[in-house]
């Protein structure tokens, strides 16, 4: 299985955003409500656009993939996660790129930071590095391979003393992905991981054909009645979906 960080751009387009509205639907109310309480309606469609960032990475795998099947949680720290064996995933956000790693080879974190934000982070890493008295300062750089090593971790900055102590137990890597920002991956053992950039007309494919599958699914299971006139057990699923 190929270990993947899929990215794209976020972009003001009206289509593409009814889209990604009908694409929360397949998703469970849960994940919905969280959707709901955002309070610009561009962030939370860059939320969805992540998670078909990340359905389109699980459906190279699994082709027939979706959001029904392969259910999406979130544990008590608030980290999504979804029952697939040896499988983990991480989103990350700067301004208009979003990305998200896939990993089939154990947990994966991902940060990624705006090089326009330099400047102001210089005087943000000064505060931030107060907190760490063996450090002075923290820039871009170093800020992104922490946030991507806690969030491998499972428990973010949180305790960012913590976090620096444990550092070395991560193997941090820097991938290129766009000239405007930094991404950093960590993971526990080195794995290979293959960056691909998807634009709206890619996903909004990939999209459709989640909406059509899980129609599909819809319709054998309103038809999947026994002569009693009880609705049949339903569909075993993956392991994804327990």
């Amino acid at each position: 299985m190929t270990n993947r960080l899929n990215y794209t751009h976020f972009a003001e387009d009206v289509q593409f955003r009814q889209q990604l509205t009908r694409y929360a639907e397949l998703f469970d109310a849960p994940i919905r409500r969280r959707w709901d309480k955002y309070l610009r309606d561009a962030d939370r469609l860059k939320s969805i656009l992540s998670k078909a960032l990340l359905y389109h990475a699980l459906r190279r795998e699994y082709p027939n993939c979706t959001p029904a099947n392969f259910v999406l949680r979130y544990d008590a720290l608030g980290r999504p996660y979804i029952d697939q064996p040896g499988f983990d995933f991480n989103i990350s956000h700067s301004r208009d790129l979003i990305a998200c790693a896939v990993s089939y080879d154990g947990c994966i974190g991902i940060d990624v930071q705006s090089k326009a934000d330099r400047n102001s982070f210089l005087r943000f890493g000064k505060a931030v590095a107060g907190l760490a008295p063996q450090m002075k300062t923290i820039d871009l750089e170093e800020w992104t391979s922490l946030e991507a090593a806690g969030k491998c971790a499972g428990s973010g900055l949180k305790d960012l003393k913590s976090v620096l102590d444990r550092k070395k137990e991560f193997v941090i890597r820097s991938v290129p992905i766009d000239r405007e920002f930094v991404c950093r991956i960590a993971t526990r053992t080195s794995i290979d991981i293959h960056p691909e950039r998807l634009n709206h007309q890619e996903l909004t494919r990939s999209i459709d054909n989640q909406i059509r599958e899980s129609e599909k699914t819809r319709y054998h299971a309103n038809f999947s009645l026994p002569k009693t006139g009880h609705f049949a057990a339903p569909p075993a699923t993956y392991a994804a979906g327990r």
